[in-house]
C-alpha cells in the first residue's frame, strides 16, 4: 500500500517558500544565510587549512551563529500579541543563552582559571541540561493551540516538575554518576553524548508532533522549523559521537557542516513568526471536545518515565556503557521512574478534578445563561413592543395632523370616513365635522367612475394602490390629485389610509410642456425640463443620445439622482459634469432658465445642455450665474 506523500510535499514546499521570503526580506535571516554559505565553502572547498576548519567546528560556529540566534529570537518579540507566545520565545532565548555560556566556560577554564578546568565538563553538562530543560518546557506551553478553558498556572506547575525530573535523571544517569564514581578514568564526552542524543530525539519527535496537530498554520510552520533545528542538532551529535566512539573525533571534516544547520533553522523559525499566515477557521463550541478543554501533561510524564528504562536496557544490551556503573544507574532509573510516576498520578488527579470543576461550572453557567436569556428576551420583546406601539401611535398622530397633504381614514367595506386631517379641509373644502361618519360616495368624491373602478381593482390585487385621478371639491371644482391608499388597523379594525396630493397645476404644466415637446424633439442639444420639485417632466431625443436614458426611464426622476447634478433654483449658465447611463461622465455647457407663469411664479425649469468635445486641460472652471 503506497503512502500519499502529497500533503508532506505541500508542507515542505510552503516552508521552503517562507524560508526564501525570510532570507529575501529579513536582514538577520539574510546575514545567517550568507555566513552559512561561506562556512559551507570553508568545509567543502580547499581554501583554508585544517586548523582553521577545526576551530570553526569546535568554537567558531558557536561564536558566529549563537549570537545571531539570540538576536533573531529577541528582535521583534515585543510585537507579538500574546503573553504566552512571548514566554515561549523567552524559553528558547534562555536555552540558547545557556548554550552560548559553554564556549565561554571552556575558554575560561583553559586560559584564565586553570583550576576550573577539571570541572568544566560537568558544569557544561549541567548547562546543557538547563538548555534542554527550557526547550522541553517550551514544548509544554503549546501557544498555537487554542483551549477554551486554559489554566496556564496549573499547566506550568505540573510541567516543571516532570521536565526537571526527566532531564535531571538523564543528567545523573549519563554525566553525574560517571563523574562521581570514575572521575580519574571518566571521559565525560562519550556518556554525555548519549544524554544529548536522547534529548535531541525526544525534542525532534515532540515538535514534529506539535507541527502535525497544531491548528494554526503559523505555528505549524514554526514548530516544523524548530523540529528541523533539533533534528540537525541530533545529526551533529551523532556525528560527534561517532568520532568519540572511534577513539577521538576528527574536527574540521566536511560532515561538520551539520553543526551549522540547527542555527540556520532556529533563525528561520524566529523570523518567519512575523510573516502573514492564513487564519484557521474558528471552531464552534460544539466541535471542541471536553478532552480539549485542558492540556494533559501527565501523558508526557509517563513517556518520560518509560523512556529511561528503555534507554538503560538498550544501551547495556548493546554493551555501550561501562558495566561497573550498572547497579547505580539501575537504582537511579528506579528512583526517577517512581518520582515521575508520582508526578504523573498527581497531575492526573489535579487535572481530572479541575476538569470536573470546569465542566460542572460550564454546565451551570450555560443553564443560567439560557434561562436568563429567555427571561431577558421575553422582557425586552414585551417592552420593545409596547414602546414601539406607543411611539408608532404618537408618530402617526403627529404626522397625520401635520401633513400638508389630504389624509383620510375610511373603513374597508363601506368606505365610511372615520377621520380626516387639516390638509383634507384645504384640498377638498369639506369641514372635518361635516364628513366624519359619511361615506366617500356621499361627498361625491370621484369624478370618473372608471378611475374609481381601476383604483379599487389595483388595491384588491396588491393591497395598496397609487394613481393620478380627477376628484371633486365641495364647491364642485375638479382637481387632479395623486391618490395612494394603504391598509392599516385603526382602533383594532381594518381600515384604509388614503393620501391625496394636489397636482393640478403640475398636471396642467405638463400638458403645456407636452404641447411644446414636439418643437424641442428635433434639436441636437440635450433638452429637458423640470417641475418646481426637481422632477424631470420632459426629455428630448438629444438627451437620450447624450446620456443613454430613454425618455420613459428619465421622466419622473430627479435630475440630481439621475445625472448627479446639483439642484439650481435660479437662472444659470456654466460648464458642468454629468453622469451617463453606462457609468461614464460627460462635460456639457449647460443653461438653466426659469419658466414663470403670468403671476411671476416659477412653474418649471428649462435646461439646455451642449456636449463639449474638447476641454482645456486643467481644473474645471467655477460655475457662473447669469
Amino acid at each position: 500500500m503506497l503512502i500519499d506523500m502529497r500533503p508532506v510535499a505541500r508542507v515542505a514546499t510552503d516552508l521552503a517558500q517562507r524560508y526564501a521570503h525570510a532570507v529575501a526580506k529579513d536582514r538577520i535571516a539574510r546575514l545567517t544565510a550568507v555566513l552559512f554559505v561561506l562556512a559551507t565553502a570553508v568545509y567543502l572547498l580547499p581554501i583554508t587549512g585544517e586548523s582553521s576548519r577545526e576551530w570553526l567546528s569546535r568554537r567558531g560556529s558557536l561564536y558566529l551563529f549563537l549570537p545571531l540566534c539570540l538576536i533573531a529570537l529577541q528582535v521583534g518579540r515585543d510585537r507579538l500579541a500574546e503573553e504566552l507566545e512571548r514566554r515561549w520565545w523567552n524559553d528558547l532565548s534562555i536555552a540558547y543563552g545557556c548554550w552560548l555560556v559553554v564556549p565561554v566556560l571552556y575558554f575560561t577554564g583553559n586560559h584564565l582559571l586553570p583550576g576550573l578546568q577539571p570541572h568544566v565538563g560537568l558544569i557544561a553538562d549541567v548547562l546543557y541540561a538547563v538548555f534542554y530543560l527550557f526547550l522541553i518546557l517550551a514544548g509544554e506551553r503549546i501557544p498555537g493551540r487554542a483551549y477554551r478553558w486554559r489554566a496556564p498556572t496549573l499547566e506550568r506547575a505540573v510541567a516543571w516538575p516532570a521536565a526537571l525530573a526527566f532531564v535531571g535523571g538523564l543528567l545523573g544517569y549519563f554525566a553525574l554518576l560517571p563523574g562521581i564514581f570514575t572521575r580519574d578514568v571518566y571521559n565525560e564526552a562519550v556518556p554525555s553524548m548519549y544524554l544529548y542524543i536522547a534529548l535531541d530525539l525526544y525534542l525532534s519527535l515532540r515538535f514534529f508532533h506539535l507541527a502535525a496537530t497544531t491548528p494554526s498554520p503559523r505555528w505549524r510552520a514554526i514548530h516544523a522549523t524548530v523540529a528541523l533545528s533539533f533534528t540537525g542538532i541530533m545529526l551533529s551529535d551523532l556525528t560527534e559521537s561517532a568520532g568519540w566512539w572511534s577513539g577521538s573525533p576528527q574536527w574540521g571534516q566536511s560532515q561538520d557542516v551539520l553543526f551549522l544547520l540547527p542555527y540556520v533553522f532556529l533563525v528561520l523559525a524566529a523570523r518567519i513568526r512575523h510573516q502573514r499566515f492564513p487564519e484557521p477557521p474558528e471552531r464552534e463550541l460544539s466541535e471542541i471536545r471536553h478532552a480539549d478543554a485542558l492540556p494533559t501533561p501527565s501523558i508526557r510524564t509517563v513517556v518520560f518515565a518509560l523512556s529511561m528504562p528503555v534507554l538503560h536496557f538498550a544501551l547495556y544490551g548493546l554493551d555501550l556503557l561501562d558495566p561497573t556503573l550498572e547497579p547505580a544507574r539501575e537504582l537511579l532509573v528506579t528512583i526517577a521512574m517512581i518520582v515521575l510516576g508520582m508526578i504523573a498520578m498527581l497531575q492526573h488527579r489535579v487535572l481530572q478534578r479541575r476538569a470536573r470543576e470546569l465542566w460542572a461550572e460550564r454546565v451551570k453557567i450555560e443553564r443560567a445563561l439560557r434561562q436568563s436569556e429567555q427571561d431577558l428576551r421575553l422582557i425586552l420583546e414585551r417592552k420593545q413592543a409596547e414602546a414601539a406601539v406607543r411611539a408608532s401611535e404618537e408618530k402617526f398622530r403627529k404626522v397625520f395632523r401635520a401633513s400638508p397633504d389630504a389624509l383620510v381614514i375610511t373603513t374597508v367595506k363601506q368606505g365610511t370616513i372615520l377621520d380626516v386631517n387639516d390638509g383634507f379641509e384645504r384640498v377638498y373644502g369639506h369641514h372635518r365635522d361635516d364628513v366624519i361618519g359619511q361615506t366617500v360616495a356621499d361627498i361625491h368624491f370621484w369624478v370618473r367612475e372608471s378611475d374609481r373602478d381601476a383604483f379599487l381593482r389595483t388595491f384588491e390585487r396588491r393591497g395598496n394602490a397609487v394613481a393620478d385621478v380627477w376628484v371633486r371639491r365641495h364647491s364642485g371644482e375638479e382637481r387632479r390629485v395623486r391618490l395612494s391608499s394603504q391598509r392599516l388597523e385603526f382602533d383594532g379594525a381594518p381600515c384604509l389610509l388614503t393620501v391625496s396630493h394636489d397636482i393640478t397645476e403640475t398636471h396642467r404644466l405638463h400638458e403645456r410642456l407636452r404641447d411644446q415637446a414636439n418643437l424641442l424633439e428635433q434639436a441636437h442639444d440635450a433638452i429637458w425640463a423640470l417641475d418646481p420639485e426637481g422632477h424631470i417632466v420632459f426629455w428630448n431625443r438629444g438627451a437620450e443620445q447624450l446620456y443613454g436614458w430613454h425618455a420613459d426611464e428619465a421622466t419622473g426622476r430627479t435630475a440630481s439622482g439621475l445625472l448627479g447634478t446639483e439642484p439650481v433654483d435660479h437662472d444659470w449658465y456654466g460648464i458642468s459634469k454629468h453622469r451617463t447611463r453606462d457609468g461614464g461622465e460627460v462635460i456639457v455647457r449647460s443653461r438653466w432658465t426659469r419658466v414663470r407663469d403670468g403671476g411671476g411664479k416659477v412653474r418649471s425649469y428649462l435646461v439646455i445642455n451642449t456636449e463639449l468635445s474638447e476641454i482645456t486641460p486643467g481644473p474645471m472652471k467655477s460655475l457662473q450665474s447669469l
